[in-house]
């Protein structure tokens, strides 16, 4: 912990040369007919329920991509390399409206292109109901007309593994003639990871009138390689100032993707010496090409307008694996197609707006697996889903008094499994529910205030509503469920705003929370000394709830910005679990520590168009779901950044990563019957360097907002 503190305050103290006293604003110019009027507008603000945070103009304008950018922005964090909104897990990503169903395309994408972002962790009813939090993301809308490109070349080295070299290149272009705009985009990207993992397990099974202990000790040792293409063209036409409408095609295409797995372990049994086992599967994926069709109308007749989104979807893989050194082989062939449409209808009622709309999805998804064990199935199956959604919601603003929101959505989910290999595990079944929302928002002064409640659901990924049994390793299966239930969420939020700090405290129940869970695996092929567990998802009997509370200060003193976050996590969650060791044979466990998080960027801007950056991401030991983190996990990285040329055209970036290789997670899961504690390390510490040059850029006027989002993310 003093190690800690004394690296906090050293990149704190690293920026005190700062000069100047525009604290906690940025210059916001207009021009009303030859009379410049400047303003400060506060860089982070309280918008109804969202947390808003300006980009243009600020520090944060040049943070390299927006996935960088993102992990700076307040009530966000990065854990490794997944963007999440704080206790609420990964968002959903909107840019102008358009859907991402692809959160690579935010390392696409540049931090100087965007507006503004917004942060909403208690969306309302126009959302699907898996939707727990919500990142709008505007852009910057420059004026002209003709052709103009950006393009971006980057590479990423891994300090630790020299072979580890990705580099990238991206390009996106934009024609532009009056109501007239055609836009594209292609990338080749590069990608290696690495996880090594040494484990400790405990395996216990009850054989005759003994318990069996397995004690598994070695290493674990995962990696991927993998480059591919991105493909994207459209055509957006404004009819006039109330009608425009518009198609957008991406094509993902993964061109090669490997990934072997080494498995080094020794093996007792009731502490006496079994076997050692070193097992080696290489997992490759062939032609697994996606697409993703989206096209829109958007318009206003009258006072009614109307937001209409089509999309189409299809993807398709094939995975082949191979363990030489047990003689396991199998295939796996996946197909999924979508159709989803969305229309929203609003008019104006009273002191507000009324939205009232549908959003309705249609997914067929097809698995054929393979395998040559006696103790594992071939499985043929066949899955459909339908979902209708209604939703309506009102929004009205009382001046002073404030703004509030009130919404409410149906959804009825029709699921179909068909097990052509086994009838008797088919299953059919019809999920309804309506999930309200309601938020309040208010101003006193300088002082924001926002409190919103909703009900929430996580629906199962197609592939665990399955019953099949699939191979990972020689000492570990994983295994469907076509009985998972839906995860239903309440949640309440209180978000407040004075100056440059925010604050923010959320309490949320989750009822069937979903888990993985391992039991032991025996059978007459798998004898129990051989330690095999079976994986799978579960929902959990008892509800977890959940109290998240973090505040943010963002005060910038002349060249100096600091935008820190400081909060904790706390679980009230009890469970009783199998155990043979116990005499009942059952054990209560707790999950209840806090987990202790800070997010400190650090920036200083400096003459000539330079700009360095230091960040420090910080969590502590304690619990979250069923697991436990056992030590804590620091993260320190820097960046120096040059632009160049005139209008800014040329960006210049370097940036290292995970510089003191800290944050690996240890992680203990003890699911009574099984408890394994398990300690990874990541290829995160990596120098990365990227060029951008942008040449009569105009931005794309697309409106499309996408429709069956989750489903896409379950696909």
């Amino acid at each position: 912990m003093r190690r800690i503190g004394f690296l906090f305050l050293f990149q704190s103290l690293c920026f005190v040369a700062v000069y100047g006293q525009n604290v906690n604003s940025t210059d916001s110019t207009v021009f009303l007919n030859e009379v410049e009027v400047k303003s400060f507008v506060p860089k982070t603000r309280l918008r109804g329920d969202a947390i808003v945070t300006k980009i243009h103009g600020t520090v944060l304008e040049k943070s390299g991509s927006v996935h960088e950018m993102l992990g700076k922005v307040p009530g966000m964090m990065m854990e490794g390399e997944e963007l999440k909104v704080i206790g609420k897990g990964v968002p959903v990503f909107y840019v102008n409206g358009r859907k991402l169903y692809d959160n690579e395309e935010l390392k696409r994408i540049r931090s100087e292109e965007i507006l503004e972002v917004e942060v909403i962790n208690n969306p309302g009813a126009q959302y699907d109901a898996t939707v727990s939090s919500v990142v709008r993301i505007r852009t910057r809308r420059p004026q002209g007309e003709g052709f103009g490109f950006n393009l971006t070349a980057g590479h990423s080295q891994d300090l630790r593994q020299a072979d580890y070299a990705d580099p990238s290149a991206t390009i996106n272009f934009n024609y532009r003639n009056k109501g007239l705009d055609v836009f594209g985009m292609v990338n080749h990207w590069n990608s290696h990871t690495l996880q090594e993992a040494t484990t400790d397990q405990h395996i216990y099974a009850n054989v005759g009138n003994q318990v069996n202990d397995n004690w598994q000790k070695g290493k674990i040792v995962t990696s991927t390689a993998g480059y591919g293409m991105n493909y994207a063209l459209g055509v957006n036409q404004v009819i006039s100032e109330n009608h425009s409408m518009g198609a957008r095609l991406q094509i993902d295409h993964l061109l090669n993707n490997e990934s072997p797995l080494t498995l080094d372990q020794d093996i007792f049994n009731n502490d006496v010496f079994y076997k050692s086992l070193f097992s080696e599967t290489h997992t490759i994926y062939d032609h697994p090409i996606g697409y993703n069709l989206n096209s829109y109308y958007n318009g206003r007749w009258g006072k009614i307008g109307i937001d209409w989104n089509f999309d189409w979807g299809k993807k398709g893989a094939e995975e082949k694996m191979d363990s030489k050194s047990d003689d396991v082989h199998s295939l796996s062939e996946a197909s999924s197609n979508l159709f989803a449409t969305k229309l929203v209808v609003s008019y104006p009622v009273w002191k507000g707006t009324v939205n009232a709309g549908t959003e309705m999805t249609w997914v067929r998804r097809d698995i054929d697996y393979v395998i040559n064990q006696d103790y594992i199935s071939d499985s043929h199956s066949k899955t459909e889903e339908d979902s209708y959604s209604v939703f309506v919601e009102y929004l009205a603003k009382f001046d002073k008094y404030g703004t509030a929101r009130i919404g409410a959505r149906y959804e009825c989910v029709n699921f179909d499994y068909v097990n052509l290999a086994d009838a008797a595990a088919n299953v059919r079944d019809t999920r309804r529910g309506i999930y309200p929302s309601i938020s309040y928002s208010v101003g006193f002064g300088r002082v924001n205030l926002s409190l919103s409640y909703n009900t929430k659901t996580v629906r199962p990924n197609f592939y665990r509503l399955t019953d099949a049994t699939t191979y990972v390793s020689h000492s570990m299966l994983m295994q469907g469920n076509s009985q998972l239930r839906n995860q239903i969420n309440h949640e309440l939020g209180l978000n407040a705003r004075w100056s440059w700090i925010m604050a923010s405290v959320s309490y949320t129940k989750n009822n069937h929370m979903m888990t993985q869970w391992s039991y032991p695996y025996i059978g007459e092929h798998v004898p129990v000394e051989e330690g095999v567990q079976v994986v799978r998802v579960i929902n959990l009997a008892k509800p977890v709830k959940t109290l998240i509370g973090f505040i943010n200060a963002s005060p910038s003193i002349g060249i100096y910005s600091m935008n820190t976050t400081m909060g904790c996590q706390k679980q009230f969650f009890t469970l009783e679990v199998e155990d043979p060791r116990e005499a009942s044979g059952k054990r209560t466990m707790s999950y209840n520590d806090p987990v202790l998080f800070i997010n400190s960027n650090n920036t200083l801007r400096l003459p000539h168009n330079w700009q360095v950056e230091c960040s420090l991401n910080v969590n502590s030991k304690g619990n979250l779901q069923n697991y436990r983190l056992m030590k804590w996990n620091t993260g320190l990285s820097a960046a120096i950044q040059k632009t160049l040329l005139r209008n800014n055209a040329l960006t210049l970036r370097l940036s290292a990563n995970d510089i003191l290789y800290r944050t690996g997670q240890d992680i203990l899961l003890d699911s009574g019957d099984n408890v394994m504690y398990q300690c990874n390390r990541h290829s995160s510490q990596r120098l990365v360097f990227s060029i951008r040059y942008a040449f009569n850029q105009t931005k794309s006027k697309y409106k499309g907002t996408g429709a069956g989002g989750d489903a896409k993310n379950r696909m």
